[in-house]
């Protein structure tokens, strides 16, 4: 059950957060649009564009695959049900705390103890490299 509601609150941080800095985005980017839809309580999709173009894209999922009922999956497509991802945390414990942990497959990141936070930032930083390169 903790790790369970540890998922979904981290989720629902991770959803907020990148709503919040897509909107942050665009305000201090003239130009600049976005697009965060929620589809359900377990998915949401992003996307920025300029001048109707699309520069990068993301959807982060719970519940999508079997690997995804023990944690969250990102993909760098605003498309949610395609069916792969480019990086996931699950949810891991030590004798202290719930924590997640990414494969590190986009991040380098792997065998570090994530807070909702760190989660939300790893996924955000591979959703804007398109923007940063």
């Amino acid at each position: 059950m903790d790790k369970d509601r540890f998922r979904h609150d981290g989720f629902e941080y991770i959803a907020k957060y990148f709503e919040n800095s897509l909107s942050e985005l665009v305000t201090r980017n003239e130009g600049l649009e976005q697009n965060f839809r929620r589809i359900d309580a377990n998915r949401f999709t992003a996307a920025a564009y300029l001048n109707g173009k699309k520069l990068c894209a993301g959807s982060a999922s719970i519940g999508a695959s079997p690997f995804s009922s023990r944690g969250i999956e990102y993909s760098m497509t605003a498309e949610p049900t395609h069916g792969g991802m480019n990086e996931a945390v699950s949810v891991k414990n030590d004798d202290q705390s719930l924590y997640f942990e990414a494969f590190g497959m986009q991040s380098g990141r792997d065998h570090q103890k994530l807070t909702f936070e760190g989660a939300a930032e790893l996924f955000w930083e591979i959703f804007i490299r398109p923007i940063q390169s």
